[in-house]
């Protein structure tokens, strides 16, 4: 059941008769409909925070890796950075792949990652 399905089923008890078990289904279908559109409210936020993380971590790497090219600094704080960086695009990756709940838009997901491994 997706939630077209649900708004579907809403509309059609609303214009029914009152009954208690209708309005026991309607009220179960309200709180599936709100949970659902909280999830996708929150899952936006969360695609959001996982953006925002990336930018910092890549400036900080950028940073380091002038100070590292300037003979300033070794080679270890660049690998600590960059897996800093990977680990929050990774982050990402999922965050956004736990929101689809079409298939066709984990199959893009996963044909970026697939190109993404051809690359190395």
């Amino acid at each position: 059941m997706n939630i077209e399905d649900v708004d579907s089923t809403i509309a059609k008890l609303e214009e029914d008769d009152t009954t208690f078990e209708n309005c026991e289904k309607l009220a179960s279908l309200y709180i599936v409909k709100d949970y659902y559109l909280k999830s996708k409210k929150e899952h936006g936020n969360e695609v959001e925070d996982e953006i925002n993380d990336i930018l910092p971590q890549y400036k900080k790497y950028v940073e380091l890796k002038k100070k590292y090219q300037l003979s300033e600094i070794s080679e270890k704080p660049i690998e600590n950075s960059i897996k800093a960086v990977c680990r929050e695009i990774e982050e990402l990756i999922r965050v956004l792949y736990r929101c689809t709940d079409m298939p066709i838009e984990r199959d893009y997901i996963k044909k970026m990652l697939n190109n993404l491994a051809d690359l190395c």
